[in-house]
């Protein structure tokens, strides 16, 4: 894949789109949608293997997937084939389509990290003011994902801080602190993420928050000290899948895969699209 500019994603008559979707009335709300804002170059595929194609032939800016596209392989299994060729990465804008929003399907949804997940039926004004918010965002940020996938995650760290610093950006704070958490993550200073989380908790009591903290514990064999915190995400919708996924990992690199596997199973009762 071609490195994207940022330039490119200002320029809305020169973005090349991709819809992958097996119902033919999506493809043309949405195809009405973009060239209403005066997006031409729009090509689509009803099944996965068509839509594989066309991204071995192009350079895709945007790519919105249906999670029902079943004819050959569903939505999600088909994105993580676009991820691991690198057809698709955080400099290109992710969106999901569904008309399902089951706890499954978020969990899903959640892990894959999209920029956006629009629920079916669609209209064109909710779509194009949809599509030009999340541009926006990745034109602001976009110096952040290229150094996320050049896998330069002090830059990402040194980045982000910048942003910080910039009333322009106040309203992407959450997202610059989480790019920053998860560089630390990344960068294995286990310690200074525990800090940063425990730090973040004060304000930010989102699920990613407390997922992120506990991560960093677990990687310096603190579990006595989350016991209590554990048992409580585990009971929350929106953190159980994470939660679960993550003592699978856990186990795994402690090479206890009897444990790994009894989380495993928790986690694919939840989303078996993941496993």
């Amino acid at each position: 894949m071609n490195a994207v500019d940022h330039s490119e994603l200002d320029n809305l008559p020169g973005l090349n789109v991709l819809i992958i979707d097996d119902n033919p009335i999506v493809h043309d709300t949405l195809k009405a949608a973009f060239e209403g804002m005066g997006i031409r170059n729009i090509k689509s595929a009803q099944n996965a293997f068509h839509g594989l194609r066309l991204c071995e032939e192009n350079n895709f800016h945007v790519v919105v997937c249906a999670f029902n596209v079943n004819s050959d392989k569903d939505g999600f299994h088909l994105l993580e084939e676009l991820k691991f060729k690198g057809y698709v990465n955080k400099r290109t804008v992710l969106i999901f389509l569904s008309s399902e929003t089951s706890e499954a399907l978020v969990n899903s949804i959640v892990e894959l990290q999209p920029d956006d997940f629009w629920v079916k039926p669609l209209s064109a004004k909710a779509v194009q003011s949809r599509l030009e918010a999340t541009l926006l965002i990745k034109q602001k940020l976009f110096n952040i994902y290229q150094a996320i996938d050049c896998g330069n995650y002090s830059k990402v760290i040194y980045y982000a801080e910048r942003h910080l610093l910039s009333p322009e950006l106040k309203k992407y704070q959450a997202n610059l602190l989480r790019m920053k958490a998860e560089a630390l993550l990344n960068l294995r200073e286990f310690g200074s993420a525990e800090l940063f989380y425990r730090d973040l908790l004060c304000s930010y009591k989102y699920p990613w928050t407390y997922i992120g903290f506990v991560k960093s514990l677990l990687k310096q064999e603190k579990l006595a000290e989350i016991d209590e915190l554990l048992a409580k995400l585990t009971t929350q919708p929106e953190t159980r899948f994470a939660t679960y996924e993550m003592l699978a990992e856990y186990y795994i690199e402690a090479e206890d895969y009897e444990r790994a596997y009894s989380e495993i199973k928790k986690a694919t009762a939840l989303a078996p699209r993941n496993i």
